[in-house]
């Protein structure tokens, strides 16, 4: 045994109770949920202690989870990059599959602050600005290296273009199958094919579109 499995150990355990708290409150409520049972869904002992040697409080551990999850993007995650890819249209399928995949790991997290955000503040603003917000910017930095016209508007493109696929997965969750059956595949190709198309539109044409006055 090396000296660092105590770390990990504890690593497993933190990781072990963001999991099983997230998935129960998001099907029971946040006051519904005891730290008993977080420890026991967890795989400990209830009420023995455990969730308070990594977490000072549910609350606490929500917030956890949500910097977890925003860590996770800032690391890109599951980013499919094995080999360098031949063109723009190829990497926005990959980034879109990328996306479907976060927005499929963040849907319990999604479901509390849909519930309980309300009463847990701090997890609604983590979520917003280190997820929704980032999430947005990130689009439109893309867009802007990627060759998109000085005059885009990209911020406002990045939230129409990336608010197609989150709708795809709510609509999902909400309803228990995509809209009109589209899967991953397509949805990932054809918004693919939109933002290419957006990126290499000219000056005027965006201008047409925002409604510019000076188209």
């Amino acid at each position: 045994m090396t000296s660092h499995s105590p770390r990990r150990r504890d690593g497993r355990s933190r990781e072990a109770l963001i999991d099983a708290g997230v998935a129960l409150i998001a099907e029971r409520g946040f006051d519904s949920v005891t730290v008993g049972e977080i420890e026991e869904r967890a795989g400990f002992v209830a009420r023995g202690g455990t969730l308070y040697k990594h977490f000072a409080s549910k609350h606490a551990l929500m917030v956890a989870a949500v910097q977890r999850h925003v860590a996770s993007l800032d690391r890109f995650d599951d980013l499919e990059r094995p080999t360098p890819l031949p063109d723009l249209r190829s990497e926005l399928i990959v980034l879109a599959r990328w996306i479907l995949r976060r927005l499929d790991a963040e849907a319990l997290v999604s479901r509390v602050i849909e519930k309980e955000g309300h009463r847990l503040p701090e997890v609604v603003a983590e979520m917003r600005e280190g997820v929704s917000e980032a999430g947005y910017r990130a689009l439109a930095e893309f867009m802007r290296a990627r060759g998109a016209a000085a005059t885009a508007d990209t911020e406002a493109m990045a939230v129409m273009l990336l608010g197609a696929l989150i709708n795809l997965r709510r609509s999902t969750w909400t309803f228990g199958q995509p809209p009109t059956g589209i899967d991953d595949d397509r949805a990932a190709h054809t918004w693919a094919g939109i933002v290419l198309t957006v990126i290499r539109a000219p000056d005027t044409q965006l201008q047409a579109a925002s409604g510019s006055p000076d188209s």
